[in-house]
């Protein structure tokens, strides 16, 4: 066992096979890794935003209960917000018709009512369709 202290560390291990085996049935394991607890930053600092772009981000990511949708839109224009499994099946749908402003926008979602596992965000306008995958873990 051993300690590692907080901040970003480079774990070497080496294995050097030795002749009792030639066949390749001399083996090793690295097993039981426990890793601290993390966490995902929620916030938006000092951002420049260029408007001639449309630029959208999904946090936190994994989420539990929550989920944050920024939307940097160049113009107005209305959304469309649904929510599908992996394998294409739709699970819910946020929003219809909602009208996304131009410059930064933030909508926020409940999503404690799925089971913990991957999905897709899909925005849609008339014009665009964005998609963003998402975990969700409780």
């Amino acid at each position: 066992s051993y300690d590692v202290s907080q901040g970003n560390q480079e774990l070497k291990w080496t294995y050097t096979k030795d002749a009792y085996f030639t066949e390749g049935a001399d083996c090793a394991w690295i097993d039981y890794i426990i890793l601290p607890p993390h966490t995902v930053a929620t916030s938006i600092n000092n951002q420049t935003v260029d408007l001639n772009e449309f630029k959208t981000s999904v946090y936190p990511n994994p989420a539990t209960d929550i989920v944050n949708v920024l939307i940097q839109a160049p113009e107005s224009e209305m959304f469309k917000a649904e929510i599908f499994t992996i394998t294409g099946i739709k699970v819910k749908t946020v929003f219809e018709n909602r009208n996304i402003e131009k410059g930064n926008n933030i909508i926020s979602f409940n999503i404690s009512d799925l089971p913990n596992t991957y999905y897709i965000i899909v925005l849609t306008s008339d014009s665009k369709q964005i998609t963003h995958k998402v975990s969700v873990n409780k």
